[in-house]
């Protein structure tokens, strides 16, 4: 098989759902900002309530923070997992991952945003760690700086220098590990899209990198919506709100170049 075919993770189907709960609650605790001072309440600025910019505000270690209380509270991630049916039997095993954020690069300079490890359990009571746990860095698409006084966040440059030095981190964990101790690389990366911002499309920002970059889930969440009046749903002039603007988080693989 192609060495850079996107490979189907299990885990990862689950993990991106978890990691996308994980900053939506960021994103709304985070809202506090983007009201402003409450003494310049009105109405208009009601609505940042729901529609503020608090993930653009989030820090990217507090989005990691969430997504490892996230990982460790959800139930999906332990028990007996049942693979798709093949050749019309069930494939049954009691599956637990683990998460950590403390996790050292070989050097022990450095650590990883976050660490997975998959045990299987054998013989009824033995967990056993499966090999090639995943290394994850996680970035924000683009910089966001705070302006406290007017509620708002200001618009920086896309990161694609910085996501490119994690990749090459990444892969230089992987070249100088033992074939025993080998691991998957992967990059989580989160931003927001617009009509406005092209630029901030998953599938636009990934072209920045090689061809050993391979995204392998995606997901949306709308975060910005237009809302018709009561009187233009009961007229049936608008059925539904006009999405203006939407979060995404993306999963890529990253492979190792080759010799």
């Amino acid at each position: 098989m192609d060495e850079t075919q996107v490979q189907d993770w299990k885990w990862a189907a689950v993990f991106i759902e978890v990691a996308l709960r994980a900053i939506r609650r960021v994103h709304y605790e985070h809202q506090m900002w983007g009201v402003g001072r409450q003494w310049q309440m009105n109405r208009l600025k009601a609505r940042r309530l729901n529609m503020g910019q608090g993930v653009e505000l989030a820090d990217e270690r507090m989005v990691c923070a969430a997504i490892t209380q996230e990982f460790i509270n959800s139930p999906s991630l332990t028990g007996l997992w049942i693979e798709e049916s093949r050749n019309g039997q069930r494939q049954e095993e009691e599956r637990y991952f683990t998460i950590n954020r403390e996790m050292e690069y070989t050097n022990k300079t450095k650590k990883v945003d976050i660490f997975i490890q998959k045990y299987v359990k054998k013989n009824g009571t033995d967990l056993k760690p499966v090999r090639n746990p995943s290394f994850i860095e996680a970035k924000r698409a683009r910089r966001w700086v705070p302006d406290i006084l007017d509620g708002t966040a200001n618009r920086e440059g896309l990161q694609h220098s910085a996501i490119q030095k994690d990749i090459e981190k990444l892969r230089y964990e992987m070249m100088n590990r033992k074939p025993e101790d080998s691991i998957n690389c992967h990059v989580l990366v989160w931003g927001l899209y617009t009509e406005k911002s092209k630029e901030d499309h998953p599938l636009k920002f990934f072209e920045n990198f090689d061809d050993s970059v391979k995204m392998h889930q995606l997901r949306w969440l709308p975060i910005e919506w237009t809302c018709p009046s009561l009187q233009d749903i009961k007229d049936c002039k608008v059925e539904i709100p006009k999405v203006d603007a939407a979060l995404w988080v993306a999963l890529a693989q990253v492979y190792a170049l080759e010799a």
